[in-house]
This record gives structure tokens, C-alpha cells and sequence, in this order.
């Protein structure tokens, strides 16, 4: 899966990254592929596990990787965006709400 995802990327300008647009858009389609495990018929347990979600053709998959993967843009995006408020206390207080949301996936 992960080679998958490299070989998808490499073919990805970075200049898409960069626009903040796009980072929030697959940021939300991660998210909401975060919250399907709990739509029943999309919502799978696997071996006591209730993280994942079944894909007709591909299989079942843990929705969990692709949200760290999104998260990872987001906050780089982000922290591109705040980089001249780095030493002010508001980018702190940003900076521990947001990695407490990565925290609970």
C-alpha cells in the first residue's frame, strides 16, 4: 500500500501541496474516511479491532494511516503558514490543540 501511495505521489506537483486549499480538502476527505468505521456496512471489526473499513474490489483498510498521512500535510501547510508567529503564544496554543486531535487517532 505504501508503494502505491509513493508511486501516486511522486507524480503530485509540489506546488499542489502548497496551496492551503488542497491540504484542507484531503485533510477532510481523510477525516471523513476516519469517521466511516463508525457507519455500520462500511464499518468493519477485525480481529476485535472495529478501526477499519471494508472497500468492495480492494479489501478492507485502516482508515487511521491515510489520516496521519493527511495530518502530516495539514500540519506542514500550516506550520509554513504561521512561520513568522512561531515565537508568539497563540502559535503554541494552536500548535497543542492541533497535535491533540493527531493524538486520539
Amino acid at each position: 500500500m505504501a508503494f502505491i501511495a509513493a508511486g501516486v505521489l511522486y507524480y503530485i506537483p509540489i506546488s499542489f501541496f502548497q496551496k492551503s486549499k488542497n491540504i484542507i480538502v484531503i485533510f477532510a476527505i481523510f477525516m471523513i474516511l476516519q469517521l466511516a468505521v463508525f457507519v455500520p456496512g462500511i464499518g468493519v471489526t477485525l480481529n476485535g479491532a472495529r478501526g477499519w473499513i471494508n472497500i468492495p474490489i480492494i479489501g478492507s483498510m485502516q482508515p487511521a494511516e491515510f489520516f496521519k498521512l493527511g495530518y502530516v500535510l495539514f500540519l506542514a501547510g500550516w506550520l509554513i503558514r504561521k512561520r513568522n508567529k512561531i515565537n508568539q503564544k497563540e502559535f503554541y496554543v494552536s500548535f497543542i490543540i492541533l497535535n491533540a486531535i493527531f493524538f486520539l487517532v
